[in-house]
């Protein structure tokens, strides 16, 4: 459904390395807790969030930290979605407290996508604390799953198409067109969706 969402915070992310928990030391961040990696350790930190979505489609991706001077302004972020990954660096210094967009990605049903936090080549201090998948339309406001039928009838003919009913079946509708196989290259039909 479009709208519906997920958050993953950082105590449900698969945090590996020497991350510090902190709790209502900085105003801004998500939940209860957010994490940090005390700028050191750089290469050794990651934090994977796996949501559980329903369905496959777009997903709008953001993130959440709390802003400061002393913060990375590098942070990766590497979404993994359904057929790639990319990798994306975020300014940490600038717009915390908030929820940061990122980018618009495909995601299959399940936990098949993560996004994960490293702070490999990072400057600053890296935060750790939550990522959001918001579902949405598929880029250029379709909706993943809707279609558009053309039928014959709606279709723009030119030529001297036949038109038959229920003489053979398997056709869409209740009417179905053919050239007689004949005047050939005199006939087209152009089938103009409304997207």
């Amino acid at each position: 459904v479009i709208g519906d969402e997920v958050i993953v915070d950082n105590p449900q992310a698969n945090r590996v390395g020497p991350w510090v928990l902190n709790q209502n030391m900085t105003s801004g961040f998500y939940g209860t807790t957010y994490d940090h990696d005390g700028g050191t350790n750089k290469g050794a930190c990651t934090a994977t969030y796996t949501p559980s979505l329903t369905g496959t489609g777009y997903r709008d991706i953001y993130v959440r930290y709390c802003s400061g001077s002393n913060r990375s302004s590098n942070a990766r972020y590497t979404v993994n979605y359904a057929g790639g990954s990319q990798t994306v660096l975020q300014d940490q210094r600038t717009l915390g407290g908030q929820w940061v967009y990122i980018g618009t990605w495909n995601f299959n049903h399940g936990t098949a996508g993560t996004v994960v936090l490293d702070n490999t080549s990072t400057d600053g201090v890296v935060i750790a604390d939550a990522v959001r998948f918001v579902n949405v339309a598929a880029p250029g406001g379709f909706v993943v799953g809707e279609e558009t039928i053309v039928d014959n009838l709606d279709a723009t003919r030119v030529g001297p198409w036949v038109i038959n009913q229920n003489m053979t079946a398997g056709f869409y509708g209740t009417t179905y067109d053919h050239d007689g196989n004949a005047n050939k290259g005199a006939c087209t039909m152009t089938y103009t969706p409304t997207l």
